[in-house]
């Protein structure tokens, strides 16, 4: 059965009493971007002025 899947390239499922319960398909290495979840947010930050201030309850729109 592995080496169908892997020489034709098609998913197999296979079934527990009619009920479909595992697949078993070729492996695919994921692409490199989505190694990084956060790749896609780099570069992103347009500005951040003082990331040390203390930040007051008032600053807050949800406690407000």
């Amino acid at each position: 059965m592995f080496r169908q899947v892997e020489a034709d390239g098609q998913p197999l499922v296979v079934t527990d009493h009619g009920r479909p319960c595992v697949e078993v398909r070729p492996y695919r290495p994921a692409a490199p971007s989505a190694a990084d979840p956060l790749e896609p947010l780099r570069g992103t930050v347009l500005r951040f002025d003082d990331p040390f201030a203390p930040v007051g309850e008032n600053d807050w729109e949800a406690l407000a």
